[in-house]
């Protein structure tokens, strides 16, 4: 009977790490879709696992107090003979034979009991398992952006660089448009690329930069990178502080609109209205596309690099600048480049080339 006893508590150890593990992965690696799927499933397996181990628990002090109870009964049975036999003995007799089934019984249904806590168990670690296999090691995992659209106040396309023509008291507001579709823990994933001040470093063997053997430093956020851009002279001010918002009215200077709509597989895309006579936007429309099927890790990278192009950086040519159309989700940092794009652009040179990052 002990391993009735250890065993479950063992998996209940391992359950409870495994609850907290989860609930780091949900909140990183899974989509909302995911989330509203697969979570429920996992929690309610592992209040199976709790429960069923508490009834073990009840079952072992049951079965302990049933063999105290045997001892106490075997040690009032007298010695018998072939001769003599008296009624106390024949009593207790009686009495272990019926305790003895008791706790055949209650040892049934602690094995019983254990062998459903490893089947849940097995269910709720397969199911983590798989999903920890399907985003951990997915191959030539990408996101892809639609153009950058520039229009003019009369909605014709302009082929231009602009900027924005930005104060240094008032902030830029920023309205997410259908932040239902959300959890409260996306919506803030989805604010911390722009407001992030953290920098990351990551080795160049990684993201094949020259040496390889030394690290290149990004920026997590925008407001990190901007405070970095501030530092230089520009004839126009950068914008640095952002107020971000949630709304169900298309206000602001820049927009997030989030949509359940999936295009042509593009996940994002970004238009700027602009007065096309003075190289000015007037308001940026971010739109994230899917994004019930996006995890924390995809929703970051998408909204860091369609900021960049709200900021007014038009589209890099270069594979590994976060502004090119296709970017990997773990590496679409802010990086120095961007930054020195920044500078030219505020700094008046309208027509400058995207630097190689």
């Amino acid at each position: 009977m002990k391993p009735l006893f250890f065993i479950p508590l063992v998996i209940t150890g391992v359950v409870i790490i495994i609850t907290f593990f989860v609930q780091f992965y949900h909140y990183v690696h899974l989509s909302t879709k995911e989330a509203t799927t697969v979570q429920p499933i996992l929690y309610l397996g592992i209040s199976v696992i709790i429960i069923l181990s508490v009834g073990i628990l009840m079952i072992w002090k049951k079965f302990i107090d049933m063999k105290v109870e045997m001892h106490h009964l075997k040690s009032q049975e007298l010695p018998r003979s072939v001769e003599k036999t008296t009624e106390s003995s024949t009593y207790a007799s009686t009495d272990l034979e019926l305790l003895q089934t008791k706790l055949n019984n209650v040892e049934k249904i602690g094995k019983r009991t254990t062998y459903a806590i490893s089947v849940t168990s097995l269910v709720v670690v397969a199911i983590l398992s798989f999903y920890m296999y399907e985003h951990f090691y997915e191959p030539n995992l990408v996101l892809t952006s639609g153009k950058y659209i520039i229009e003019d106040m009369n909605g014709q396309q302009v082929d231009a660089q602009v900027a924005w023509y930005a104060t240094k008291e008032e902030p830029f507001h920023v309205y997410i448009i259908n932040s239902n579709l959300l959890s409260p823990e996306k919506i803030e994933t989805l604010k911390n690329p722009i407001l992030s001040e953290e920098t990351v470093e990551i080795p160049n063997s990684v993201v094949k930069k020259n040496p390889p053997q030394e690290k290149t430093v990004y920026y997590k956020g925008w407001k990190g990178a901007l405070m970095k851009a501030n530092e230089k002279n520009t004839s126009l001010i950068i914008p640095i502080n952002f107020k971000i918002e949630e709304s169900d009215k298309q206000l602001g200077e820049i927009m997030i609109i989030l949509s359940k709509d999936r295009p042509d597989n593009i996940h994002s895309n970004t238009k700027s209205i602009v007065d096309a006579n003075n190289h000015q936007i007037l308001k940026s429309i971010i739109t994230v596309y899917d994004v019930e099927n996006l995890n924390e890790v995809e929703l970051s990278a998408i909204i860091r690099h369609e900021f960049g192009h709200a900021l007014g950086l038009y589209p890099s040519g270069t594979k590994d600048n976060l502004t090119y159309h296709v970017y990997e989700p773990p590496y679409a940092y802010v990086s120095e480049c961007n930054i020195d794009d920044l500078v030219s652009l505020y700094g008046g040179d309208l027509n400058q080339t995207p630097c190689d990052d």
